[in-house]
């Protein structure tokens, strides 16, 4: 009994271990508006943040939504319910945001 209790902490502990270790996704940060056109939920707001806890917030009007990014698809379901979704790319420092109207902003990591 003892060694299955010792065998399930070691688990559980390297499980916390290698969670806490895990790098964080590229697209978390501060964001801050360079060029492009009004995009959904984003519109062109001055500085956009996305935190490691799936928080998004557009910082001109502090509109907040979650966040999920996989395989260069951005959802984003804001508070008030709608649902966007943008194609993106991320370059270095520089984070690209397609919407459904193929207007594109573009913002450089602060």
């Amino acid at each position: 009994m003892k060694n299955r209790v010792l065998v399930v902490s070691i688990i559980i502990f390297i499980g916390l271990l290698v969670s806490a270790c895990s790098p964080s996704h590229p697209i978390v940060g501060r964001w801050e508006y360079q060029s492009g056109d009004y995009v959904y939920f984003f519109g062109t707001s001055e500085i956009i943040e996305f935190k490691s806890d799936g928080t998004v917030i557009e910082r001109d009007h502090e509109e907040e939504g979650k966040w999920t990014a996989v395989d260069g698809t951005l959802t984003v379901v804001s508070d008030w319910g709608g649902t966007d979704v943008f194609s993106y790319t991320i370059a270095g420092n520089t984070l690209t945001i397609i919407d459904r109207d193929f207007d594109t902003i573009i913002y450089r990591k602060r």
